[in-house]
């Protein structure tokens, strides 16, 4: 019996990819460097931030010059992280029918936490989830297990009664690290094919099929 649905907040919950890009984008322009596509946007997200800003930059940027691009992509996503994010179709009735159901909700991102607990309150402030984590100090991002150990713990429960949520390989291989079940969207930045190549025990195409990988028969 599942008891706790721990998501990936971008690209799982909430269409950020746009307000990502085109803070990016800028910090790109300020520093007159070639800027990318939304669709190649994608692909870079979903270490961090600092990863994604290494990513965007060219390959031949010097490394002791990037904490000068983190820095200016969190000031400038900072101020610009909300204004075209929404939560994806359907995302808020699955989350209603989950709360009803006395499931535990966490979310678990690799966006900065500041930034995830902003989003995460202003965007889907109907719902109240159980636990709220972005990338933190000194603990490993995602595919690390460590903060899926951590969310357990915290509610003492064991790995089988938990599933994971999310839109990338990155995710499904959190879950297959933490040996608790996953699925993976076919609605968010990657495809179902990379999902599929990357063990997701079920694959979802709305969010309310969610619902049919936690209980078998579900009726209204």
């Amino acid at each position: 019996m599942k008891k706790i649905v721990i998501f990936d907040l971008d690209g799982t919950l909430l269409d950020s990819i746009t307000d990502i890009a085109e803070s990016m984008n800028e910090v790109l322009k300020k520093n007159n460097l070639p800027t990318h596509t939304i669709e190649a946007y994608k692909y870079k997200i979903g270490k961090g931030i600092d990863n994604l800003v290494i990513a965007a930059l060219p390959e031949t940027t010097n490394p002791d010059e990037f904490p000068v691009y983190f820095e200016q992509m969190r000031e400038i996503y900072g101020k610009r992280s909300m204004l075209k994010t929404r939560p994806y179709d359907g995302i808020i009735e699955m989350l209603r029918i989950l709360k009803k159901e006395k499931l535990k909700l966490a979310i678990l991102s690799n966006k900065p936490h500041k930034y995830t607990k902003e989003v995460v309150e202003k965007l889907i402030s109907e719902i109240k989830f159980d636990c709220v984590f972005g990338s933190r100090d000194n603990v490993p991002i995602k595919p690390d297990a460590q903060a899926v150990f951590e969310i357990l713990d915290m509610f003492k429960l064991k790995p089988t009664e938990a599933i994971f949520v999310g839109d990338t390989a990155i995710d499904m291989q959190t879950a297959n690290n933490a040996e608790i079940e996953s699925v993976g969207v076919a609605w968010g930045f990657r495809t179902v094919a990379e999902l599929v190549q990357a063990d997701a025990t079920h694959i979802i195409y709305k969010p309310k099929e969610l619902i049919d990988c936690i209980y078998d028969d579900f009726q209204d």
